[in-house]
């Protein structure tokens, strides 16, 4: 049985990968190209965004790979502006007639006093505040709102896309906790606990189903390896545009 569990429920193993294996885990997918008459290492993202390590014939790949870690935010930085022109980041205002995401769609938000936050068939985010509200007192509201809808809406969605996923999968984890994360949207410990980010409410439902096996993933491999993006990319083929997704909409974490 699955254990539903919110933010404040007892603390859950967090797994520590030692720094030379995470940085190796974390390296971007990249080609080496090697020439005899290089003399220097150098990087190129492509406009497919292709990762090409160019290394002269005498350096080694783990050094090479050395080299690619210490530029690594240099090459996520251009794949995203890259990214960011092919899929277009979510439009996000914090207004009265303002745009937020909600489980892939953009509703409008409208501002009333005394309202229970909701989302209308035809598009509208209704939440709450005071009448002639200023700016600063309207993005405040918006961001208390939200919070609220997240917090009523989030399990039940969540849990339920869970169970099925599961189901699909034959991946079973023993407990689910949804919290804030500030610079991730999920992980799994070795004792089955699912963490995932409330926020994913704000992405796109096959955005949400692809953290979830990811993490359901990691219940037979913690670790990013090869057999573990080989089990992802059977339950989960398109996941790579949905990491994509992930990528281009990273402030959403922020909000």
């Amino acid at each position: 049985m699955l254990i539903l569990k919110r933010a404040d429920s007892p603390a859950f193993h967090r797994i520590n990968y030692p720094s030379r294996l995470e940085w190796l885990i974390e390296l971007p997918e990249h080609e080496i190209v090697r020439s005899a008459r290089r003399r220097r290492i150098s990087l190129e993202v492509r406009h497919d965004r292709r990762v090409i390590l160019r290394l002269p014939s005498h350096i080694s790949d783990e050094e090479g790979q050395r080299f690619l870690a210490s530029r690594v935010d240099w090459v996520l930085r251009s794949q995203n502006e890259m990214l960011s022109r092919e899929h277009g980041r979510l439009p996000v205002h914090m207004e009265q007639g303002g745009s937020m995401p909600w489980l892939g769609r953009d509703y409008t938000v409208e501002l009333q006093p005394g309202i229970e936050p909701s989302v209308t068939d035809d598009g509208l985010m209704l939440l709450p505040a005071p009448a002639n509200a200023s700016p600063e007192m309207q993005q405040h509201c918006i961001r208390l709102g939200i919070d609220r809808l997240i917090d009523r809406e989030a399990m039940p969605y969540i849990g339920a896309r869970l169970r099925e996923l599961s189901e699909r999968t034959g991946l079973q984890g023993t407990t689910l906790v949804l919290k804030d994360y500030r610079s991730r949207w999920g992980s799994c410990s070795n004792t089955g606990t699912i963490t995932l980010n409330r926020r994913l409410m704000l992405c796109r439902p096959d955005v949400v189903d692809y953290v979830i096996v990811h993490e359901l993933c990691h219940l037979r491999h913690l670790n990013h390896g090869k057999r573990f993006w080989q089990l992802v990319e059977k339950h989960c083929p398109s996941w790579r545009r949905q990491r994509d997704w992930l990528k281009v909409n990273a402030t959403l974490l922020e909000f």
